[in-house]
This record gives C-alpha cells, structure tokens and sequence, in this order.
C-alpha cells in the first residue's frame, strides 16, 4: 500500500464560521458517513478546515453537493473493498 505524503499547508485564506479569525483554509478531504453495509465514503469533498481551533466544517455548493450524494448514494458511489484494521485488536 503507497503511503502519499501530504503537501505544505497552504496559508490560511479564509475565516472560520467557528472561532472568527482568519486561519482557516480550503481542503480537499474524504468524508465517511455511516456504518456497516450502509457507510458511504465521499472523497475529494472541498473542506474548511481551522488551523486556530481545529474545526472542520463543508459550506456553500460543496454542502448542496454533499446532501444530493447522500440522499441517493447508490445514484453516485460505487462499491469498492478496502482492508478494515480492528484498532482494539492490537
């Protein structure tokens, strides 16, 4: 399994809805929601994220976007099988 390295953060450009101050930045991450049979991993989502209180939160088109894949995952996901590590196992 490749391991990517994570790029240089990016100076914040934006204020956070949270903490009002302007150290938050636009990422893109993937997110989960679910569990079990019905988890849906949305990836490439484009996130706020705060570098001042650690927040991180999806606004705007992202979130209309976010809400139309979720409503009808089985329209825009396909199934895929990754490994899944049992944390309490170690």
């Amino acid at each position: 399994m490749e391991i990517r390295k994570r790029s240089k953060k990016r100076t914040p450009t934006h204020i956070c809805e949270f903490c009002n101050t302007k150290s938050a930045r636009k990422v893109k991450l993937n997110h989960t929601f679910g569990s079990g049979a019905r988890m849906v991993v949305v990836s490439n989502v484009e996130t706020m994220v705060c570098d001042n209180c650690g927040q991180r939160y999806v606004e705007g088109k992202a979130l209309k976007i976010l809400d139309k894949i979720l409503a009808s995952p089985e329209t825009y996901a396909t199934v895929k099988m990754v490994p899944v590590a049992d944390f309490s196992l170690v």
